[in-house]
Order: structure tokens, then C-alpha cells, then sequence
């Protein structure tokens, strides 16, 4: 890369000693900007020389108004101590001016050295111009980025040059025309300050920013995006490719989920027909007892049948709302008389709470039956010898009315790790949950599942060994207004 010679600002404080204003700094400054350009050695003749010239006109001034009638002897000696008394801070002047330009070049060397390393170091093109748009730096990343164009860059290119030669070089350009528009569209990009934009060459993708000095140039930052285009498009395609397995995967378990359920209603009909049967012959023997299993199995089976198509149902978006009003009340009771003997097979003892005029709601009865005991049923299995509590409020919002219901327990509890999966389908806290507590994960999935399709959500807070508290929140809007809302308005 071609470089411009060392120059020294006229404004380094190079000045005499002692001398803080007046005409001697303006001077020196302005002797020193002058021979900043030249060579050492050149500086120091120029120097002795003129020390030299001014001493001997001064001794020669002398001789000629004291040397009448001395002898040639007495004035050579009065010359020499003239000259070298004149001579000598002339010369110890200019060699200090030297000295002192020759330690600024170096340190502007040395400064010049680390910001090319700098720069050279950048990951990024780099390109600078002046205020005239004429080049005058870039980078080995810039060379990298453009192999074509490196060995045609010249320090003092015009702007306007390079982006011919760019048009030229990156671009399957066969009309000049089209040459000229795209190097065109090019210079006009350099007026676009601090604009990041995309910048197509041949087969990469550069992210191009234009900045503005201080001194009016401007500096150009080259990023190559071609990479991260690419993994965009590879992150699209596979989460289409996922998203179209999880739509098979949902239709398949719903398919199978619907098949599986009439030959299991078969065998529940069929159980419970024989139990019947058995009943009123008055026979208790082990065959009604094996029929009896048969049906428990048979009902427990049909209701995971039923969670998992449900589940499927959810992630393919075909679960529908059928809401009608709602006395809160009754359905927590409702709820509570259902769900008792779960809890008390564990020996558990159940605590309601619900504040004073819960009122109606318009929602989904089944789904938010369907919610509730999910977790009542989680807080049983997990739970022995404990206490299970059922909170129950209405929170009024400014953006309506919430029906909040927490099932909280003494049991277990769940590792702040597991907590971020726990609503994962088929996910449960551990391997020896599962052994020991049986379930397939499903319920807490559905469950969070269902009140996201209802405009609500499930949520979690949990102490391992010291129990947990699940809060499902949905809206609770009043069935009077959604009944006035739907009615039809009479003219």
C-alpha cells in the first residue's frame, strides 16, 4: 500500500526555552513547519551554515569599525571570537530544532505503526477517504473482501473510481449502462451517513456503514452477512421442516388417539354390563372382581386416549371453545366434590378458600373443569399426609375481569431446573417420579395448553421439600354484559 511522507503538524510545541508568547514562538513555530518536511541532515547544514554566514558578517562588521590600524593578527583572532561566539547558540539552536523533529517523526512513526496494525487487525473492511473523496487508507480486510480490486487500489483514488472498478470486478454486468448505474448507485450510498444497508457482490452479502469525519472525509465499514443469510435461511427451513412434523405428528396421535377410543368404550360398555350382570345374580367372586379391574383399566386408559387427543388437538390449533355462563360457586364445588376422593386417598386434607362475591363468568365449563382437576389430581398424587389448598379470587383489571384459582401443596416440591420443562409434554421432574408416582406428563402440558387457547395461562412456584403452588388465571368476564353483548339490539 502506497503512504504519503511523514509530515509534522505546525502546530507541535517546538519553541525556545522560556518563550511563551510574542513573535519569537510564531517564529520557531513557523521556521519549524517550514524544514518539517525536510531531511535531517539537510536541516542541520542549512542551520550551520547560516549560524556561520551571520557570525562572520558580524566579526567582519566589527573589523571594519575596530581593525583601523590593528594588526592583521589581532584581527583574525577578533574574528574568530566573534564567529564562534555568534555561531555557537546558532548552531546549538538548530540542532536542538532538529533533535526535537527527528524524536516527533519517530513518535508520529511509531503512532502511524500502531493505528495501521489497528486497523489492519479489523475484522471488517475499512476504508477512509478525504474531504475531496479521495482515498487515502483501507485495510487488509478490505483487500480480503475484494481480492480483484486490491492490486488496482491507489492512495488519492477518487471515491468515484473505486466504485467503477467495483461495478466492474463484482457484478455479471455486460451493459456498460448497467456498469454506470451500479457504480453510480454506489457513490450515492457514500451520502448516506451512518445508514447500515446491504451491499450484493458477486456471491456475498456485505453490510456496508458510511460515516463522516471531523474534518469532512469519510470512512466506510465493510461486514460480510453472507454467513449469517445463510443460517437464517438454514434456521427457516428447519423450523418449517419441525413445524411440518409437529402438524403430522399432531394429526397422527389425533387419528390414533380417535381410533383407540371405540374399541376402548367397547371394552368399558362390556365391564360394566358384566358387572351388572354380576351384581344382580349376587355374585362377588373373583371374576366380578377381574371385570372390575378390566373396567378401572379400560376407564384409565380412555382418559390418557383422551388427554393425548386433546393435546394434539391444541398444537394443531382445532380445539374449540364452547363457553356459556358459569356460577362460579357452584362449579368450585362442583370441582371440590369431584376431586375429594383423590385427596383423600392419600390422606390429605383439602382447604378452600374463596373470597366473598365471585359471582358469573362467561367461559368454557368442561375445559376449565378439565384444567382444575389436573392439578388437584397432581396435588393428591404428590401429597400424603399433607394439606392441599384451593384459593379462589376475581381480580378486576382494567382490561376486565380475571378468575384466578390456585391449587397449592405440602408435597414433594420441584427442582428449579425442572421447572422450565415442567410443561413440556410427556415431561415429568424425574425418572423416579415416574417409578414411584406413575403418569405420562401429559396433564400438566394440556392443562397450560387450555388456558392459553382460552386467553389465560397456567403458572408454577415450587420449593423442593416444601411443596408447590400451581395458579391458573383466565378471563372472567360477567355473564350478564357477554349475554347483553351477544343479544341482538331491536330497532
Amino acid at each position: 500500500m502506497n503512504q504519503e511522507p511523514r509530515r509534522v503538524s505546525p502546530s507541535l510545541p517546538l519553541i525556545l526555552p522560556g518563550a511563551k508568547d510574542g513573535m519569537v514562538p510564531r517564529l520557531s513555530t513557523a521556521i519549524i513547519a517550514y524544514f518539517a518536511g525536510q531531511p535531517f541532515w539537510r536541516v542541520l547544514a542549512v542551520w550551520m551554515a547560516t549560524a556561520v554566514v551571520s557570525a562572520e558578517l558580524l566579526a567582519l562588521g566589527l573589523n571594519a569599525l575596530l581593525g583601523i590600524g590593528q594588526p592583521p593578527q589581532a584581527v583574525l583572532l577578533l574574528t574568530f571570537l566573534v564567529t564562534v561566539l555568534v555561531s555557537s547558540p546558532l548552531i546549538s539552536f538548530g540542532a536542538d530544532i532538529c533533535f526535537r523533529l527527528d524524536l516527533q517523526w519517530r513518535r508520529r512513526s511509531e503512532s502511524e505503526a500502531r493505528f495501521r496494525d489497528g486497523v489492519d487487525s479489523m475484522g471488517d473492511g475499512f476504508v477512509m477517504a478525504d474531504r475531496r473523496q479521495r482515498v487515502v487508507l483501507w485495510n487488509k480486510a478490505f483487500e480480503r473482501l475484494f481480492p480483484r480490486l486490491a492490486p488496482r487500489l491507489a492512495t488519492g483514488m477518487a471515491l468515484s473510481d473505486m466504485a467503477s472498478l467495483m461495478a466492474q470486478s463484482y457484478g455479471a454486468f455486460t451493459d456498460p449502462s448497467a456498469q454506470a448505474r451500479r457504480a453510480r448507485a454506489l457513490v450515492d450510498g457514500y451520502a448516506r451517513l451512518n445508514e447500515a444497508r446491504e451491499e450484493v457482490f458477486d456471491d456475498r452479502i456485505l453490510m456496508v456503514v458510511h460515516s463522516r469525519t471531523s474534518e469532512g472525509g469519510t470512512v466506510s465499514v465493510y461486514r460480510d452477512v453472507t454467513r449469517s443469510h445463510q443460517r437464517e435461511a438454514e434456521l427457516a427451513a428447519a423450523k418449517a421442516e419441525a413445524e411440518r412434523a409437529s402438524r403430522a405428528k399432531s394429526a397422527f396421535l389425533a387419528n390414533m388417539s380417535h381410533e383407540l377410543r371405540t374399541p376402548l368404550n367397547a371394552v368399558i360398555g362390556y365391564s360394566e354390563m358384566l358387572l351388572e350382570d354380576a351384581e344382580a345374580a349376587g355374585a362377588l367372586d373373583e371374576r366380578a372382581a377381574d371385570v372390575r379391574r378390566i373396567h378401572t383399566a379400560g376407564s384409565h386408559l380412555l382418559a390418557l386416549v383422551n388427554d393425548v387427543l386433546d393435546l394434539s388437538k391444541v398444537e394443531a390449533g382445532r380445539m374449540e371453545i364452547e363457553t356459556g355462563a358459569i356460577d362460579i360457586d357452584s362449579f368450585i364445588a362442583e370441582v371440590v366434590s369431584t376431586a375429594q376422593p383423590l385427596i383423600d386417598r392419600n390422606g390429605n386434607q383439602l382447604q378452600v378458600t374463596r373470597e366473598a362475591g365471585l359471582g358469573s363468568m362467561f367461559g368454557d365449563a368442561t375445559k376449565l373443569r378439565q384444567i382444575l382437576l389436573n392439578l388437584l389430581s397432581n396435588a393428591a398424587k404428590f401429597t400424603r399426609d399433607g394439606r392441599i389448598g384451593l384459593a379462589v379470587r376475581r381480580e378486576r383489571a382494567p382490561d376486565g375481569d380475571w378468575l384466578s384459582v390456585a391449587v397449592s401443596d405440602t408435597g414433594l416440591g420441584i427442582e428449579p431446573a425442572t421447572l422450565a420443562r415442567l410443561f413440556t409434554a410427556f415431561t415429568q421432574a424425574d425418572a423416579s417420579t415416574r417409578s414411584a408416582y406413575g403418569g405420562t406428563g401429559l396433564g400438566l402440558a394440556l392443562s397450560r395448553g387450555l388456558a392459553r387457547l382460552m386467553g389465560g395461562d397456567v403458572t408454577v412456584e415450587s420449593e423442593l421439600g416444601r411443596g408447590s403452588c400451581f395458579t391458573m388465571r383466565v378471563p372472567a368476564p360477567s355473564a350478564v354484559a357477554a349475554v347483553h353483548e351477544a343479544s341482538p339490539v331491536c330497532c
